[in-house]
């Protein structure tokens, strides 16, 4: 359970300030965090959803080279789209994409929408490509609550995890807790970086760390560690002779 009220507000700017400096350095440079239409940055954070940014690269690449507007993608068959993102796995995504380009052509006249209520009345884009669009692409103040965000936070702030997590309404108000008034979208890149980088899933590389001695896991780990290898003789050896 995450309790909103036990959680320290000098840790909270700890926490905003050491992710910052990190994701500085630590920026990665993909190619849809330059300048970009917005049509191929909302179709990319699609793409990204439950999937590694680097196998998301190629296809985002060759997307651009064959669509060049929403109509273009309302007009695509099934079939093509499939096999292009079929590395990505997440096969639905195909047909939600064709759908996508003909409301954004019909309803929005081919302009992508910037408001939060409107992106999410789009077929496939749900909180977090929402979030991610306008934080990162549109430089418009958003909480990106996905998989990283609530591992980060959970581990930092001690808190279990599970798959209704993002959902919960004191996690999302965490989430707009810690993301910067206006540095919102280096924070976001920073996160998105860190959980690829450093807080993996499995065997994260806490000695690499910047969050290392603010982390609740951390600290757990070490501590558990310590316990494991500190060596306790249960009989004393003496020298009987012969």
């Amino acid at each position: 359970m995450i309790k909103i009220n036990n959680i320290r507000r000098n840790k909270i700017e700890l926490f905003k300030r050491k992710l910052l400096v990190w994701g500085k350095s630590n920026f990665a440079n993909f190619p849809w965090r330059e300048a970009n239409k917005p049509f191929y940055s909302l179709i990319v954070e699609i793409l990204l959803q439950r999937t590694r940014a680097e196998q998301v690269v190629p296809v985002y690449r060759q997307f651009k080279k064959i669509f060049s507007s929403p109509r273009s993608l309302s007009n695509a068959r099934l079939k093509s789209i499939e096999k292009l993102i079929y590395p990505l796995g997440l096969k639905w995504r195909a047909g939600k994409l064709i759908k996508l380009g003909s409301e954004i052509d019909k309803k929005h006249r081919g302009t992508i929408p910037l408001s939060m209520d409107d992106l999410l009345s789009l077929s496939g884009v749900g909180p977090y490509a929402a979030g991610a669009f306008l934080s990162l692409h549109c430089g418009v103040r958003s909480i990106i609550p996905d998989a990283n965000m609530a591992r980060i936070l959970g581990r930092v702030f001690g808190f279990s995890v599970h798959a209704e997590t993002r959902r919960d309404k004191n996690f999302l108000l965490l989430c707009d807790m810690v993301t910067p008034k206006r540095k919102f979208s280096q924070f976001n890149y920073a996160v998105l970086d860190h959980g690829r980088k450093v807080c993996l899933p499995k065997n994260p590389a806490c000695i690499s760390c910047p969050l290392d001695n603010i982390c609740y896991y951390y600290k757990d780990k070490r501590k558990k560690n310590e316990s494991v290898h500190r060596i306790s003789p249960r009989y004393s050896i003496t020298n009987r002779g012969n």
